[in-house]
């Protein structure tokens, strides 16, 4: 699934879309940043822990967003996370004008 399969700002295909545990869905960057936002902590827990982290392998393998994918493996907590995004939506904004 790797490779450029969907612009930074727009949301992804169906397929593609995120589904937490709960069944929260994201479709997109803004989507993400809210949903991070709201989620409580064993919801987090579930999709990022030492094992895995699904939110870097989605913006990584649906985006191709290797800075936000990066920015995703350091200490990743639900608050860094979500500065992240804001940050990464903030930026792409400024980009696309």
């Amino acid at each position: 699934m790797k490779g450029k399969t969907t612009p930074l700002l727009a949301n992804c295909p169906d397929k593609h879309q995120f589904r937490t545990i709960h069944g929260a869905v994201f479709r997109n960057y803004a989507d993400l940043l809210d949903g991070l936002k709201r989620m409580d902590d064993a919801t987090f827990r579930a999709h990022v822990n030492e094992g895995k982290n699904d939110f870097k392998n989605w913006v990584l393998h649906v985006y191709s967003d290797e800075k936000l994918a990066k920015d995703f493996e350091a200490r990743p907590t639900r608050l860094t996370m979500a500065q992240n995004t804001a940050r990464r939506l903030k930026a792409l904004a400024l980009e696309h004008g």
